[in-house]
């Protein structure tokens, strides 16, 4: 430990012994202690700028990745934010000794705060900013996982396509080049990138690049694949026989995903309904039986603090555990726009034309700007599980025929005669117009405004298999068997939620049924009593009984609002795996203004 952590450990013990004697003294010595913190990182920073000028210069390498999206708001998101906090991370070299340095002025901070005021909310923001030295890491880690989760649900696919180009003799590498020209694989397009970088700048050879690559990836299953595949490679084995094996193998982890999620769904059921239907009842009782005990603020940390941070951590849950899901859903511009007209409008007219009340204008506000999105997103999804539930059917027929000996083109065109659903069939049908005009399969889907990944996934494949000749009818076998479990698994999920699905749409019912008979066993208690007698025991000496009876109603109501907003989002995210499936959010919301306006 340096001179200087000695002279930032003492002051700040310094700043937190002050508040015996004045809170504010401490608050200001607090402040002067973090500008000379912050004086002192610019000088450091400055010295080591100097230094760098003065060594010697490193040769600039320029590489060019796929540009992004400009948009309006890419300079304040998550990741342009972090990525900017972690650059300043860096130059101003908040190591991990200075990391808790802050972290300790911040925990000063926090106890003034504590000692000043009796708010929570401040309290509780305050304290959150403890986390903000390690963003740069925990946002480090985060990205890490997500690109783990992104590349193993490619995967299958991805081995799927290197093992049917492998029978016309293109390689491991020849399938990355592939993958890194298209959309497809969207996370395997930039691996691929990243792998074309390694063999280029750094002069190796595709075989050692792909070593080194994989080495340091975080997927251990996309290194594995990378590493045994050289191995083949450089001890002259059978690459065909080994991608097709371990094709198999990957599908197989698939499908025991699936598997694990629907056993162990019915514990996201059970938490749900644990926190957000008992927890609040029990508050709401306990404060409308104890209203001199119980202070306001509670409600407070509850609705704004606990509801929204359980609700967020469910979500991530079911994010990491929940399989990839195929339906690739945007509500359009149209959908967007008419949404926030629909709630903006209503929230207006109820509120400045008609006088309803608050929490009657944010729910039915609610269901107008979440009705448009339902519509659309439930629209969508009926016409991709038509697509889906004949694709399995679509590539038996396929490899049937190449076991014949059949191309695969003229395969295709024959299918097209075969009695699938209206929806399947108009897309093979047009497919195949739009190939006569030389488009492929792939675009054609793009051009057709199908959402389903599977489905594009297949298609690139069938068009690689056209273009080499490649494939077996082991290849096809796999991908329908894939598509029959995942049909099922889906199935399974919706069937596991269904009596958590009912339990959460009738949750606000519930809440307004049981805060409604006590309030009735409040009144009936409180009209013989002397008010002026109350009074003495509230906890504002302000406030009549009526008075404060009425805020606990008011938050109570607000409590209800919040839990069913959190029940609707996460049944729809383990039901549907996205949170655009608002018809839960719509129904629980729904449910919760007839119980508010009839009960309460």
């Amino acid at each position: 430990m340096n001179r200087s952590s000695k002279i930032f450990i003492a002051l700040s013990l310094i700043g937190l012994l002050l508040i015996i004697i004045s809170p504010i003294a401490s608050l200001t010595f607090s402040a002067l202690l973090a500008v000379g913190v912050s004086m002192y990182l610019f000088l450091k920073s400055k010295r080591l700028r100097v230094h760098k000028r003065s060594g010697l210069q490193s040769i600039k390498i320029l590489i060019v990745l796929p540009k992004e999206s400009k948009k309006l708001w890419r300079p304040f998101s998550f990741r342009t934010c972090s990525r900017k906090s972690e650059v300043k991370v860096r130059k101003y070299g908040l190591t991990r000794f200075t990391k808790l340095y802050v972290i300790a002025f911040m925990a000063s901070l926090l106890v003034v705060a504590a000692i000043l005021t009796d708010m929570p909310l401040p309290l509780l923001a305050l304290s959150l900013l403890t986390i903000a030295p390690y963003t740069s890491i925990l946002h480090q880690k985060l990205s890490n996982s997500m690109r783990k989760s992104r590349v193993e649900n490619e995967l299958p696919f991805f081995s799927l396509l290197a093992s049917a180009l492998s029978h016309a003799g293109q390689t491991l590498v020849k399938v990355f080049n592939v993958v890194a020209e298209t959309k497809v694989f969207s996370a395997l397009r930039l691996e691929a990138l990243y792998l074309r970088k390694e063999e280029l700048f750094a002069s190796r050879d595709p075989i050692t690049a792909m070593n080194i690559y994989a080495q340091r990836h975080p997927s251990r299953l996309l290194s594995s694949l990378i590493l045994g595949y050289t191995s083949i490679i450089k001890s002259g084995g059978d690459a065909t026989k080994y991608l097709e094996e371990k094709t198999k193998d990957l599908f197989s982890i698939l499908k025991d995903k699936w598997n694990n999620f629907v056993n162990n769904v019915s514990i996201v059921g059970e938490a749900m309904l644990a926190l957000f239907l008992i927890t609040p009842l029990m508050l709401s009782m306990t404060t409308l039986v104890f209203a001199s005990e119980v202070n306001i603020a509670l409600y407070e940390v509850i609705i704004f603090g606990l509801i929204p941070l359980l609700s967020s951590t469910t979500l991530y849950f079911i994010h990491i555990t929940r399989p990839y899901e195929s339906m690739e859903y945007a509500p359009s511009k149209k959908v967007v726009i008419l949404s926030l007209s629909s709630a903006i409008t209503s929230i207006v007219l109820l509120i400045l034309v008609i006088n309803q009340s608050l929490l009657n204008a944010i729910i039915i506000s609610s269901i107008a700007m979440v009705l448009p999105l339902s519509i659309s997103y439930e629209r969508e999804k009926a016409r991709i599980l038509k697509i889906e539930k004949e694709l399995p059917r679509f590539l038996r027929y396929l490899g049937e025929h190449k076991k014949l000996g059949f191309p695969i083109l003229t395969s295709i065109e024959r299918s097209s005669n075969e009695h699938y659903n209206k929806t399947f069939s108009s897309v093979i049908k047009t497919a195949l117009s739009r190939m006569r005009v030389g488009l492929s399969l792939h675009q054609s889907a793009i051009a057709l405004r199908v959402r389903s990944k599977l489905c594009k996934m297949i298609f690139f494949m069938l068009d690689n298999l056209i273009e080499t000749g490649g494939g077996s009818p082991a290849t096809f076998e796999i991908v329908a068997s894939y598509l029959d479990d995942y049909n099922v698994q889906r199935s399974k999920v919706r069937r596991s939620l269904y009596l958590y699905s009912v339990l959460g749409y009738l949750s606000p019912l519930m809440l307004a049924v049981c805060l409604s008979l006590t309030t009735s066993f409040m009144v009936n208690i409180g009209e013989p009593l002397d008010l002026n007698a109350m009074e003495g025991l509230l906890l504002s000496t302000s406030m009549s009984f009526q008075e404060e009876m009425n805020l606990v109603m008011f938050y109570s109501k607000l409590m209800i609002i919040v839990s069913s907003i959190a029940i609707g989002a996460i049944l729809g995210k383990a039901v549907d795996g996205t949170l655009f499936s608002t018809k839960h959010l719509l129904i629980c919301v729904a449910v919760a203004l007839i119980s508010l306006n009839l009960l309460l």
